[in-house]
């Protein structure tokens, strides 16, 4: 059963569009991510590959060229590993070996961030990713976000700040300036609402004949 072809932008370049097409031919399934790129899985469950809408560098199409190219030779080995010799006469019987206990190892599958669907390796460099790009954090001091990573430099120029008295005090004139402006602006905007509704008052008198 041929999995679903997926859906592509009509703005993804033409080059990008043939490698999804061939990988798909070859059992890949697709995924199109929130920010236009093209998240192929291969069969195996491990080998992964994300392709952009646009054309970029040659040497990211080759990456990913390289890729494909690279699990269809590792799929010609493993089926002549797999096909029987041809022998002219068949061999004496070789008595059987004692059985050797074997361990099963487990496939890792790749873990998709569920913000951008990046695949990672493993769940540590996901978590990692997920905090330095995804995750923030406002400063306490002028409620800009940051990463974790980067809040600590930032609230240190905070900390400079206030080592210069002059600076502190430059600051407050400011924003008692500010608060007069603001404060200002608050008092003629509640006198015009006054006088808007002592004028409606006086209209409604008149349309009542009062």
């Amino acid at each position: 059963m041929t999995a679903e072809a997926v859906k592509l932008p009509s703005s993804f370049h033409k080059d990008g569009v043939a490698l999804v097409r061939q990988m798909e031919a070859s059992g890949w399934t697709g995924r199109l991510g929130a920010s236009g790129h093209v998240f192929m899985f291969a069969p195996d469950g491990v080998t992964t590959c994300s392709i952009t809408p646009k054309a970029g560098s040659r040497r990211h199409m080759t990456n990913q060229v390289a890729v494909y190219r690279r699990w269809l030779r590792e799929q010609a080995v493993a089926e002549s590993e797999t096909e029987p010799i041809q022998t002219e006469a068949a061999p004496e019987p070789e008595p059987a070996a004692d059985p050797v206990d074997t361990v099963a190892v487990p496939v890792e599958v790749p873990q998709l961030c569920p913000e951008c669907l990046r695949p990672f390796a493993t769940k540590q460099a996901l978590s990692v990713h997920h905090v330095r790009v995804h995750v923030r954090v406002n400063c306490p001091v002028c409620l800009q976000p940051f990463s974790p990573g980067n809040l600590d430099r930032h609230r240190a120029t905070h900390r400079r700040e206030l080592e210069d008295p002059e600076a502190v005090l430059a600051e407050v004139y400011r924003l008692r300036a500010e608060v007069a402006e603001w404060q200002a602006l608050a008092e003629d905007a509640e006198a015009r609402v006054s006088a808007l509704q002592d004028i409606r008052d006086r209209a409604v008198a008149a349309l009542l004949g009062e």
